[in-house]
């Protein structure tokens, strides 16, 4: 690593996102006695933004009687759904503005064993305060016998007015989208819902993602055509908007770490996940919110102590050329654990690396210094060589181009959730990206004279090589002069 002036530096110091992490868990509860609005669907506006630290508030308050409270190091609010209104009209017809018929509702009829926020028989029977005349715009729709199945890749149809996108806007047009039935094996795998679905669920959409219900679309129907064109109710959409999802950050004690448990697939980490799970269910007992605790899922598994960290140099993982101890990280003020902004660290060593042959230096850019779209970087790493897949022996390395932040936050790509801080690098067609593993890795370039700038730090993405999901980094720019006030350099 050198200095903005291009003398060599304090060789001790490097600049890693570090694969450093803490044990993501998250728990599904059901908060009572907080006041809901529509505007809390939009997660940037300010009711959103109240009652997300009102709910927070909550849950530091009920963890202060549990058993793991000093493990506790925060919490965050994913997602904020509204419970069941006393004030329900039900609209018919394809206009939301201006409905063909809209009729009051006398009683709703939950499931006997629904529970609040829970997704376990999550449907219920609507009484209207008369009855329904059907038309051309208003139709009737069969129930199916209990025996009758259907098949995986059966084409099905689900309707509503719910957002176009997350956290998108409403129609006013009543929308369809034609999406298959998927195998609840498939939907069960780690890399999908691991687990969720049970037999009385079912799954519908495309596992590649893109069409499928939104936001608000829960309660509405999934329809199916038979051979002779009768449309039956297979299905009512669930999941959207009935839970409340709470992510916190844990410090699990007493648990050795290895590099496997970074695989989502493998026996390590299923073995050490279902452990923490029983740790986590057996805190919750001694915790005042215990009975509004529905279910859990391990996330990520971690460890931050520096001293479980080596840093290793070469291109070959076993043995590595060379091997040093980490001293000191120091992690960004404003990162936390779970989101993508401030996602950078620096990381000292115990001492000083020698650069020879198989260990070279890459110089920090100016904080003032642009790289455009088009350019052309290159990304390495140890990282996994396909998205769970094998981790390789040998340091990959992966030609790929700058992407214009405007065209990495299209609605098709990540809508918006790309900073000024960050940038996208690699292609939007995909095949060719970063992975499991690479995080913390660098993303380099070569300027006319063949000196190398480190330009990004590889950091978050869906997947590996996705179509219209490149690869983000932290834009080192952005963060030079935070980097210059920790290390000097």
């Amino acid at each position: 690593m050198t200095s903005r002036s291009g003398k060599k530096a304090n060789s001790q110091w490097g600049i890693r996102k570090g694969e450093r992490k803490i044990y993501h868990y998250q728990g599904d509860f059901h908060i009572s006695g907080v006041t809901y609005n529509d505007s809390c669907e939009n997660a940037a506006s300010q009711v959103s933004k109240d009652l997300s630290k009102d709910i927070e508030t909550k849950m530091l308050d009920g963890f202060q009687n549990s058993s793991i409270y000093k493990e506790y190091v925060n919490s965050q609010v994913i997602k904020l759904l509204k419970n069941n209104s006393k004030d329900w009209t039900v609209n018919f017809g394809t206009l939301l503005n201006k409905p063909y018929l809209t009729q009051k509702v006398q009683s709703i009829i939950s499931h006997e064993n629904f529970s609040g926020p829970g997704v376990h028989n999550d449907i219920a029977l609507v009484q209207l305060a008369k009855e329904v005349s059907f038309s051309k715009y208003v139709r009737k729709i069969c129930l199916p016998e209990a025996k009758m199945k259907l098949a995986d890749n059966d084409s099905v149809v689900v309707t509503g007015w719910g957002t176009l996108y997350m956290n998108g806007p409403f129609p006013n047009i009543l929308q369809e989208a034609l999406v298959k039935i998927i195998d609840n094996k498939v939907c069960n795998a780690p890399h999908a819902l691991s687990g969720l679905v049970t037999d009385n669920m079912l799954c519908a959409g495309f596992m590649s993602g893109k069409t499928d219900a939104c936001q608000n679309d829960s309660g509405g129907p999934l329809v199916y055509p038979d051979s002779r064109n009768i449309w039956h109710l297979v299905g009512i959409v669930s999941w959207e908007n009935t839970v409340y999802y709470y992510q916190g950050n844990f410090k699990v004690l007493d648990i050795p770490y290895n590099r496997n448990y970074e695989r989502e697939t493998s026996s390590e980490n299923n073995y050490l996940s279902t452990i923490l799970e029983t740790k986590m269910a057996d805190a919750f007992q001694s915790s005042s919110i215990y009975k509004q605790y529905l279910n859990s899922q391990v996330i990520t598994l971690v460890t931050l102590n520096p001293k479980n960290y080596t840093v290793s140099f070469g291109t070959k993982v076993t043995p590595p050329y060379m091997q040093h101890y980490v001293q000191q990280i120091i992690i960004h003020e404003d990162y936390i654990p779970g989101e993508h902004h401030d996602d950078i660290a620096v990381v000292m060593l115990t001492e000083k690396v020698l650069f020879k042959n198989d260990v070279h230096r890459v110089c920090l850019p100016e904080a003032t210094q642009i790289f455009l779209p088009g350019e052309g970087v290159v990304v390495t790493g140890w990282g996994a060589l396909s998205y769970n897949g094998k981790y390789p022996t040998i340091l990959q390395k992966a030609p790929v181009k700058i992407i214009d932040t405007n065209t990495c936050n299209s609605r098709e790509a990540y809508n918006g959730m790309v900073q000024d801080t960050m940038l996208c690098a690699g292609y939007m067609e995909g095949h060719i990206d970063a992975c499991q593993g690479d995080s913390g890795g660098p993303l380099v370039y070569p300027n006319s004279r063949y000196i190398w700038y480190l330009v990004g730090i590889v950091s978050w993405g869906v997947e590996c090589g996705k179509i219209n999901k490149p690869g983000v980094y932290m834009r080192v720019t952005a963060y030079r002069n935070w980097i210059a006030s920790k290390t000097g350099i």
